[in-house]
């Protein structure tokens, strides 16, 4: 039998997705940028924990794996819009009401694992 398309990796019995990358490559102050799920997530390092989010903007939808991270936290280049990556509130402009989506991250056997259907609020 000849199959013209791929498979899409099913989560474990947990909901998490082997994302495939090293936990020891996942370094703070970089983005790496994973689809697993139909999605596409961001992961990096916070205080030596693992985190990871979407890659869109909730402000204006724009690509988030463009802008850049500082201080535990990620700029969207658009609008300049920023996200705090622990709580997922905007810290710029103060006060705005919306959230950056936010995945609960783990790592087991070395290896990055995301869990993308119960997105972690904080």
């Amino acid at each position: 039998m000849i199959r013209f398309w791929k498979s899409k990796p099913a989560p474990d019995s947990e909901g998490f997705y082997d994302t495939g990358i090293a936990a020891t490559s996942v370094i703070a102050g970089q983005m790496t940028v994973v689809k697993i799920g139909g999605k596409i997530a961001i992961v990096t390092r916070v205080k030596g924990r693992l985190v990871a989010f979407s890659n869109i903007c909730p402000h204006a939808a724009a690509d988030l794996s463009k802008g850049r991270l500082f201080d535990g936290q990620v700029k969207c280049l658009d609008h300049g819009y920023t996200f705090d990556l622990q709580t997922g509130r905007a810290t710029w402009p103060e006060g705005e009401g919306c959230r950056l989506m936010r995945f609960t991250a783990k790592e087991e056997g070395g290896m990055v694992k995301v869990r993308l259907s119960a997105p972690n609020f904080g």
